[in-house]
């Protein structure tokens, strides 16, 4: 017989696999049923990021009309700050778009949908 703690972990990793499996089940069928290929948290995240990317460009251009040849150290800090934010925006919106799943052929399709959940649920933590 095993000991209480190794059926404990096997329990624990029973469960983890069946979470992982209905989180797997549940977004392949949002990702066949979406018109644009990505779950709604993603499409979500991408209008949010679209007008980040907006305003962060608004903010330094508008920084820049104002006093183009003469910047104290806050306006710097806040040119910095915005060329940050725009570069990090930039880099989420092209894994946003890696995560979509593109139409056509459905044999590729069904593949690409569960690669695609595997990235989204399988490395939550690696971001």
């Amino acid at each position: 017989m095993a000991d209480p703690l190794s059926a404990l972990s096997l329990a624990s990793n029973i469960l983890q696999i069946v979470g992982f499996s209905g989180k797997i089940i549940s977004g392949s069928s949002e990702l066949f049923q979406s018109t644009t290929g990505a779950l709604k948290s993603n499409e979500e995240l991408e209008t949010i990021t679209n007008d980040l990317v907006t305003l962060t460009k608004k903010l330094n251009g508008l920084h820049l009309a104002q006093r183009p040849d003469s910047t104290s150290e806050e306006e710097q800090a806040l040119h910095k700050l915005c060329t940050g934010c725009a570069g990090i925006a930039n880099k989420l919106l092209l894994r946003l778009t890696k995560l979509k799943v593109p139409a056509g052929n459905e044999k590729k399709r069904d593949g690409k949908v569960f690669n695609t959940l595997y990235k989204v649920h399988g490395q939550k933590g690696n971001c």
